[in-house]
């Protein structure tokens, strides 16, 4: 607080929650966006920048002088899924999930840790 004597600072208090876990990861990139490359055609790492433009949250920043008034604003989208916990980056996996089967008609199977990799590995050989 010492740090900012001459302006209002906003303190935030959440529960805290585990990092997502390497079972989503594998599921998401292995399952998720798989299925999806199989049906459009776009690498699974198209799909994942797609993913956190179109899901992750944006922050919006307004500028403004000395005067208080405003001077210019911009939209600043989340662009890594790194910092998001467990229950956020399911969330992520639940609306690409739904978006898939709205958009292109495609069912993604639920999660399996495993599944992704098996299915990876028959496709390999």
């Amino acid at each position: 607080m010492a740090q900012f004597p001459d302006c209002e600072v906003v303190v935030t208090i959440e529960k805290r929650h585990a990092s997502r876990s390497l079972a989503q990861n594998r599921y998401y990139f292995g399952v998720v966006l798989h299925e999806m490359s199989k049906e459009t055609g776009h690498t699974v790492e198209e799909l994942h920048e797609w993913a956190k433009r179109e899901f992750l949250p944006k922050t919006t920043v307004i500028l403004t002088n000395q005067a208080g008034e405003i001077v210019g604003e911009t939209v600043i989208p989340e662009t890594s899924t790194k910092r998001l916990n467990k229950i956020q980056f399911g969330e992520l996996i639940e609306w690409v999930r739904l978006w898939a089967a709205e958009k292109l008609g495609i069912v993604i199977p639920d999660p399996d840790p495993d599944y992704g990799w098996k299915k990876l590995q028959k496709e390999a050989a």
